[in-house]
């Protein structure tokens, strides 16, 4: 008996049973599959993803080992094999996994042991779609079930594989082969977990009928319900059409000694596509009907594991609200990956990776839970051609933490350098000094006792400090901010030297900090908008300029250590002329990145997006970011499901930032140090700008460190 959810849901996301693609069912014949056109052998094709952008095998994240390794170099000629591998990969449109205990009975188990269908939809020559259609029985093969007795009617193609069942999880891969050619599909589902966001600039004006569809949607989570979402990819010479699908199953016991059974209440599905290279729209979720137009994939993790939908409600007073629905893999389905050469799948650690991952055991009894598919499901009938699931990505490793020092040190006085220092050993850095207490949290990695700036987190008095390192800290875990953090630590990186160069400023960035309301760590956006200033070997038209020294000391818009746009100099009350120097630069990039923290009250960390961005130009980045944070969507989630209308590089930017802060907040024990460098500030001359400063806030802070 379907409950009332089912009632506001049907509506909206069920999909129409008509083939993805404008399939023709009525096609009886043996349609051929497009052959290769006539190249030069020396021909290197461009391969282009879902949004029409370049494509590297070699760089998605999809893709396994062995098939990266197979996949063609760039701007290496492709061999007739390979141009033939790409168009068969380029026919194959949709994919349809079911398994089953009784073949005859046709009920659909989600961990069904016995025997198998297996649908492919390709596009023939002339444009028309055909099925292959396989089935057979499923066989025990170390710890998963291997395809066996494999039967078609189409003799010119051959299928085999395996699968694997975790808890709440499933992987697969298989082989597609025709005439020599093949294509490797992936299939990868669990049980995910909605989370229902509003937009907090205008849920108080909802209506009450607005706010009660909220709530129906908020309680597709409950113990009665479970969201499952299958994925399935193709990967040969490049990955193929890559599919999700997403099932709410409610589950009803028939009777007293029935155990539940998963009855569908809707589904919907589409295409996975790489979202940060859209710039504006979202995706629209495909063969739709009734009120699923209003459904718009906002964004698709790298790894498959989360994806945000925009969904549009109505009242009977016409009256909308827009909700953000975010699925994402729930905890009790732990991630499932696939080994190379063939080897068993392992289930990859939810917690942080400490053990080594163990293989998977046979899933319990419990687990395998029958239902009967009804006709008008999306995924009806094997004879229906309708629209399954998207691809098995491996998931970011994020690198364990380096350990603390035991000493906890602090920024040193300058010593004298050694005469000659043995190379290439660092000098030992001399005693620190003492420093205040910062109040840090427990757990915060930028800022403590062992940080290379003081950071007066605990101060009632600078409450944009406190949140602005609060925000900062929630972003430590996110894949491109890990990434980056571990190239940041090698002392042979980006971050050589900087530590060094960047100590005779530390007393007059933290007095600029504190007098602005920010955390010493703003001045991280020289890594990134000047990142040769603190590096000591800055080098112009051939010859070398040293440290504090930058190649656009005219330039007529962005200038100085900060690289300050005209605009923003003057919100700030910046002279043109003193961003050249970096004391009033300072005080101008502390000021307009503050500004723009107050765009985002709900993630100050987006103030650094806007920041890249600069002002005066009606940015659609911008409005896009302040649009989902509206929805409450800080930067972790923005960037960990590649939110579309974004793009990579704002994304990147940020995180070079924010990893910066995170290795300043250890620096030591990365094996950098600080100290060598004496220089007085009075001896630089690009500290401080001959003249008084034009803001006088900003010279009541400077005048006490140049005097």
């Amino acid at each position: 008996m379907r409950s009332k959810l089912s009632i506001l849901l049907v509506p909206m996301l069920a999909l129409s049973a008509c083939a993805p693609g404008g399939s023709d069912s009525s096609n009886e014949g043996r349609p051929a599959v497009s052959e290769p056109t006539t190249q030069q052998e020396d021909e290197v094709p461009v391969l282009r993803n879902s949004t029409g952008a370049p494509y590297t095998p070699a760089a998605d994240p999809r893709v396994t080992e062995t098939v990266r390794e197979q996949a063609p170099k760039p701007n290496v000629p492709w061999t007739p094999k390979q141009k033939q591998e790409l168009l068969f990969s380029e026919s194959l449109q949709d994919y349809q996994f079911f398994r089953y205990d009784d073949y005859k009975s046709k009920q659909i188990k989600r961990f069904g042991k016995q025997s198998f269908d297996f649908w492919v939809l390709i596009k023939a020559s002339d444009g028309h779609n055909f099925k292959v259609h396989f089935n057979g029985n499923l066989a025990v093969d170390g710890n998963g079930l291997k395809l066996a007795n494999v039967q078609t009617d189409y003799h010119e193609y051959s299928l085999e594989g395996r699968v694997t069942d975790g808890k709440e999880s499933s992987i697969g891969q298989f082989t597609l082969r025709n005439q020599g050619r093949q294509v490797t599909i992936f299939l990868r589902s669990y049980k995910a977990k909605l989370s229902v966001h509003t937009q907090v600039s205008k849920e108080n004006s909802y209506s009450k009928e607005l706010k009660t569809l909220i709530d129906q949607l908020k309680a597709t989570g409950d113990k009665a319900n479970t969201w499952w979402v299958t994925n399935m990819i193709s990967a040969g010479v490049t990955v193929g059409v890559s599919r999700f699908q997403y099932e709410l199953l409610q589950f009803v016991t028939p009777g007293s000694k029935v155990p539940p059974m998963p009855v569908p209440l809707t589904s919907f599905s589409g295409d996975s596509v790489k979202t940060s290279n859209i710039d504006g729209e979202a995706v629209v979720v495909q063969n739709g009907k009734g009120d699923v137009q209003e459904l718009q994939l906002r964004g698709d993790a790298a790894t498959d594991d989360s994806r945000m939908f925009s969904l549009k409600l109505k009242d009977s007073k016409n009256e909308t609200a827009e909700v953000m629905l975010e699925f994402e893999r729930d905890s009790d389905a732990p991630e499932l990956l696939l080994q190379p050469g063939g080897q068993a799948p392992v289930q990859k650690p939810v917690a942080p990776p400490t053990p080594p991952p163990a293989l998977l055991p046979d899933p319990p009894a419990s687990l395998d839970e029958d239902w009967v598919l009804p006709d008008s499901f999306v995924i009806g009938a094997p004879d229906s051609s309708t629209q399954p699931p998207a691809p098995l990505r491996p998931a970011p490793a994020n690198p364990p933490a380096a350990p603390k020092p035991s000493t906890p040190p602090a920024r040193p006085t300058a010593p004298t350098p050694p005469a000659q220092p043995a190379a290439p050993v660092r000098p030992t850095p001399p005693a620190p000094e003492a420093r205040p207490n910062m109040n840090s949290p427990s757990g915060y990695r930028g800022i403590g006792k062992n940080a290379f700036f003081f950071t007066d987190y605990g101060n009632p008095s600078l409450p944009r400090t406190k949140k602005a390192i609060d925000d900062f800290e929630k972003n430590f875990d996110v894949p491109q901010v890990q990434k980056q953090f571990a190239l940041y630590k090698r002392t042979s990186g980006k971050m050589n030297r900087w530590f060094e160069y960047a100590a005779p400023f530390a007393p007059m960035i933290e007095a600029v900090a504190k007098a602005y309301d920010m955390p010493p760590a703003f001045v991280f956006l020289i890594v990134r908008e000047s990142s040769l200033y603190f590096a000591g070997k800055i080098k112009s038209r051939g010859r070398s300029l040293g440290p504090y020294f930058w190649d656009n000391p005219t330039s007529t818009s962005a200038r100085g250590p900060f690289q300050i746009e005209v605009a923003a100099s003057k919100d700030c009350n910046l002279g043109l002329d003193e961003r050249n120097y970096f004391a009033p630069s300072a005080c101008g990039a502390a000021c307009y990145l503050g500004n723009q923290m107050k765009l985002f009250p709900n993630d100050y960390a987006l103030g650094i997006l806007a920041y890249y961005q600069g002002p005066g130009v009606k940015s659609k980045i911008l409005a896009n970011a302040r649009y989902y944070n509206d929805f409450s969507l800080g930067f972790a989630k923005i960037a960990r499901n590649n939110m579309s209308g974004i793009g990579d590089d704002p994304i990147q930017y940020v995180a070079e930032v924010l990893a910066a802060y995170f290795v300043a907040g250890d620096f030591r024990s990365y094996g950098f140090v600080t100290g060598t460098v004496s220089t007085p500030l009075s001896q630089i001359p690009s500290a401080f700008s001959s003249g008084p400063i034009r803001s006088s806030k900003c010279e009541a802070v400077i005048s006490r460190i140049r005097n």
